[in-house]
């Protein structure tokens, strides 16, 4: 199992949750991350863009299974259940993250998949304990593993919301993705200067939105309160 991190415009200010093998960064700016992170494998991605850089990263590590993980993402956890019928977030050691994503890699093969992820959220209010694993819902990108060998990638065309397409491509192609809906990874995603938030915009997300409506149809609605999401439908 191998860890790479994501990551554009945030050279020296990237969270490391747990040791990782190597950081995806754009082509112009891998000199300045190496300078911050000399220890580190830089992987020059051919073009800028999420899609781009995710794809990236799954070449590189194509013989193994992989961990990717945002550039903003400060803490992996679990959701731990309390009797007055509330959760709370428990923080994973480095040794505990490992230990917790090798099962899941396991959970997922068995299955016959390719794709798992974690709670798209991290505030403890969401999580149902009596639905510890979803097995068609969306898995956001931002914390996510790949079965070694998988041939599917990300397409290009989309600079933001690739991880909704992507987890339609699994789903179509192999009849289920894996959401540990038990786990978290907390992530800053629209107020953390860089990333996609660099270039972020309404007009961005819409264009993103409609590519999405055309390819998959009613399998993309909109979200019921807020304009620049979508929620996914798989019946």
């Amino acid at each position: 199992m191998k860890f790479c991190i994501i990551s554009a415009g945030r050279a020296g200010k990237v969270f490391f949750p747990v040791d990782v093998d190597a950081l995806v960064v754009p082509a112009g700016e891998a000199a300045l991350y190496s300078s911050c992170y000399p220890h580190l494998r830089i992987i020059s991605q051919p073009s800028r863009g999420v899609s781009d850089a995710r794809n990236a990263a799954l070449d590189a590590f194509t013989d193994h299974d992989l961990v990717q993980l945002d550039d903003d993402v400060s803490e992996i956890g679990e959701f731990v259940p309390l009797a007055n019928g509330k959760n709370r977030l428990s923080p994973l050691s480095q040794e505990q993250i490992r230990e917790r994503f090798e099962l899941c890699f396991q959970y997922v093969k068995a299955v016959g998949t390719v794709l798992w992820g974690v709670s798209p959220t991290s505030n403890p209010i969401f999580y149902n304990p009596k639905f510890p694993i979803s097995p068609r819902s969306f898995i956001n990108g931002s914390c996510s593993g790949y079965v070694s060998k998988t041939p599917v990638r990300f397409d290009s065309a989309l600079a933001l919301k690739e991880d909704y397409d992507y987890t339609l491509k699994v789903l179509m192609t192999y009849g289920a993705v894996v959401r540990f809906n038990s786990l978290y990874g907390k992530a800053r995603h629209r107020d953390n200067a860089g990333g996609a938030c660099a270039y972020r915009t309404t007009e961005l997300e819409q264009e993103a939105i409609c590519l999405l409506r055309s390819r998959w149809g009613k399998m993309i609605r909109k979200h019921p309160t807020r304009a620049n999401e979508v929620v996914i439908h798989c019946g």
